[in-house]
């Protein structure tokens, strides 16, 4: 095999190469679907196959070498040989997006919301990791004849203006798939509301965080079947690592080993059903953690915390320092759901 650099701009990627080849790619590293991606500021997004986890470089420019390959199925192209080809790539398949009780009225009306939110979050993450990659290579490219190097990070503690703006580009671009998302999750809401008129016993559940699919969601201790769900944002960094102090940006994770509702660390540790903090609306939840490490992250319990917002199109996407966003009202219908010592799982 030879070696490749791409050159995207000079003919189309597929006519340049064919899987098999050995090529070098520029790019960022970011997390998409909670998957590593080298995103290119062409538009070209990369699988990394068989790469070890680089969170130091996650949200920096990276050269990667490997081969080229693809799945035809779905045409998502990866660097590096293939052990195990799974097929397909899943963004939103997994089980913590199926709607409860199928065939009935609710879970056909979930279905209906979850379809179209999904299509929406994707389309939101894919439009911001090519514009956070444009930005990277412009940024460059400008400093490229210049003595002062650029950083390897570009994401501070304090959000950058530029992320922002990425965020409300994206969003104008998608807010028809928006309103279309969100008048389906009305309906889909207001059914809840309408058979837990008579009271909710929340002791028999847990919830779950999903930041690959950009929901929360209450499920069963005995079965773990969902009950509702509700669509979410949270930190918006763009590296997808776990959480390394306060207010960086970044949403913790629940380790790998202890994600069942009965070894999990993290539970629901202080609630206040209003504002805690300004910008933080409708009722707040603090998550907390049994591990020492966490602490700088759970003190009080409300350091990381889930609450409403009144930003509603910062919903389904990385836009929080860290807290996890509801919609206003949705904070206010979570809160009698919940209770102290109520376990959360972060995927």
């Amino acid at each position: 095999m030879f070696w490749l650099f791409l050159a995207v701009n000079e003919k189309p990627f597929s006519e340049q190469i064919v899987p098999g080849d050995r090529i070098l790619v520029n790019g960022t590293l970011q997390m998409l679907a909670g998957e590593q991606r080298l995103v290119t500021s062409e538009g070209l997004i990369f699988s990394l196959l068989n790469y070890k986890p680089m969170a130091v470089n996650l949200g920096s420019s990276t050269r990667l070498e490997g081969f080229y390959q693809i799945f035809p199925q779905t045409d998502i192209r990866s660097v590096h040989a293939i052990r195990n080809v799974i097929g397909s790539d899943s963004y939103f398949t997994d089980s913590d997006t199926r709607c409860q009780d199928a065939g009935s009225d609710t879970s056909s009306l979930c279905q209906e919301f979850m379809k179209r939110y999904l299509d929406y979050v994707r389309e939101m993450e894919l439009g911001m990791a090519l514009k956070y990659a444009r930005m990277v290579s412009e940024r460059e490219e400008k400093l490229k004849n210049t003595d002062s190097p650029p950083e390897d990070i570009i994401v501070s503690v304090e959000e950058p203006p530029d992320l922002a703006g990425i965020r409300l580009s994206v969003f104008v671009e998608n807010q028809r798939q928006f309103y279309s998302w969100y008048s389906q999750y009305l309906k889909y809401r207001q059914d809840f509301i309408d058979g837990n008129s008579d009271g909710f016993d929340a002791k028999p559940y847990y919830l779950r965080i999903s930041r690959k699919n950009f929901l929360l969601s209450l499920h069963r201790l005995d079965n773990h079947e969902a009950l509702f769900f509700f669509p979410i944002s949270y930190g918006f960094h763009p590296d997808g690592a776990d959480k390394q102090k306060p207010d960086d940006g970044r949403t913790p994770r629940t380790p790998r080993f202890n994600t069942s509702p009965a070894n999990s660390p993290h539970f629901i540790a202080r609630r206040i059903n209003e504002t805690c903090k300004p910008g933080m609306t409708g009722a707040c939840m603090g998550i907390g953690s049994r591990r020492p490490e966490d602490q700088f992250w759970s003190q009080f319990g409300m350091n990381i915390a889930i609450h409403g917002t009144e930003s509603y199109g910062t919903v389904g996407t990385r836009s929080s320092n860290g807290c996890i966003r509801l919609f206003h009202k949705d904070a206010q219908i979570l809160f009698p759901l919940t209770y102290e010592g109520m376990p959360v799982i972060l995927d």
